[in-house]
């Protein structure tokens, strides 16, 4: 079975020798982090509207991509500061 998924995942995603394991890890960790963002964007915008109507929603669309593009400046400064199996551990603790 897990040689059946393992030749599976290499046909599909074009994976070379020895990539399987790390990609599997990764893409386990792209899955749960957007399942996370996606169930928090829905939960957030509930309240928001609930609480305080919809004509605030843009500003927090504005403020969220800022906030976005900060996390983005210093994602990338740690990126060239640490390893890559490092930052990878660092972005997994948040």
């Amino acid at each position: 079975m897990y040689d059946r998924v393992t030749h599976m995942l290499h046909r599909l995603f074009r994976l070379h020798a020895g990539e399987a394991r790390p990609f599997t890890f990764l893409f386990i960790h792209a899955f749960f982090n957007g399942l996370g963002v996606a169930l928090a964007f829905t939960t957030i915008n509930t309240i928001v509207i609930e609480k305080q109507g919809i004509e605030i929603l843009p500003w927090l669309y504005v403020a969220t991509s800022v906030l976005v593009i900060l996390a983005g400046i210093l994602y990338n400064k740690l990126e060239h500061a640490y390893s890559p199996k490092r930052v990878f551990v660092m972005s997994l603790s948040f």
